[in-house]
């Protein structure tokens, strides 16, 4: 493999994973650690790998590096669940209420298209 991987310390899931899930073997592939997505990307924007990256949440943050998705068709479920807490609803600030709009009605729309229940809004 011509280039290195960029592997994050902090995902439970990374480019071996991904390869398990492929079938593949990873054969003589170089790995470069780091420990988070700021500098995965820095590494990548500076042609020194290619990184793994979570949509939705290293969207933005592609796009401010100048970074594209070497394969946008290709998605693989992560191993990680995360929780949106608050302690009540009605008393957060109104970004922070359309943010959790957004974010539910975007989880709704990617359950529908993979065919999965989604939760409540």
């Amino acid at each position: 493999m011509a280039h290195r991987l960029i592997n994050l310390g902090e995902h439970r899931a990374g480019w071996l994973q991904i390869f398990e899930h492929l079938g593949l073997m990873p054969g003589g592939a170089r790995f470069l650690q780091t420990e988070d997505t700021v500098t995965a990307m820095a590494l990548a924007r500076e042609g020194l790998g290619i990184a793994l990256a979570r949509s939705p949440a290293s969207d933005q943050a592609m796009r401010d590096a100048g970074l594209v998705a070497c394969l946008p068709e290709m998605a693989i479920a992560g191993r990680e669940s995360f929780y949106l807490v608050s302690r009540d609803h009605a008393a957060l600030r109104p970004a922070a209420r359309l943010f959790r709009r957004e974010l539910l009605t975007w989880c709704a729309e990617e359950a529908a298209r993979a065919g999965l229940a989604t939760a409540q809004m």
